[in-house]
């Protein structure tokens, strides 16, 4: 089967439809990848795919990077649950996890002066 054309032949047509949907927004349509990717006549893997082309990599990764500023706007909110779930899969987030010791080397502290009465006779 024969590779299909893409319908963005420059950076500055994609950039310009990609301004076109921020910009056709209302308050209540929240920005997707996939909204934006399909308002561009494209699925989501064909708007990631110009992510991987160096003459559009920058584009999409800015277009991404507005989708990815709305979801954290949206932390704010009252039930998040979607928003966390969209930012872990899609945006490479993940929660912060205590920090463990090189070679799972424990420090041993000693010398520490007992609390008022105890340990003394």
């Amino acid at each position: 089967m024969p590779k299909k054309s893409r319908p963005f032949t420059t950076p500055r047509a994609l950039s310009a439809a990609i301004d076109a949907y921020f910009d056709s927004r209302t308050p209540s349509d929240r920005p997707t990848v996939t909204g934006l990717a399909m308002a561009l006549g494209l699925n989501r893997r064909q708007l990631i795919g110009y992510g991987d082309d160096d003459d559009y990599a920058d584009i999409v990764a800015m277009a991404r990077a507005r989708v990815e500023a709305f979801n954290e706007n949206r932390l704010y909110d009252g039930n998040v649950t979607g928003t966390i779930f969209n930012l872990r899969n899609n945006f490479g987030w993940e929660d912060k996890r205590p920090a463990e010791a090189p070679n799972g080397a424990v420090t041993v502290v000693t010398g520490v002066p007992a609390a008022d009465g105890e340990g003394s006779e």
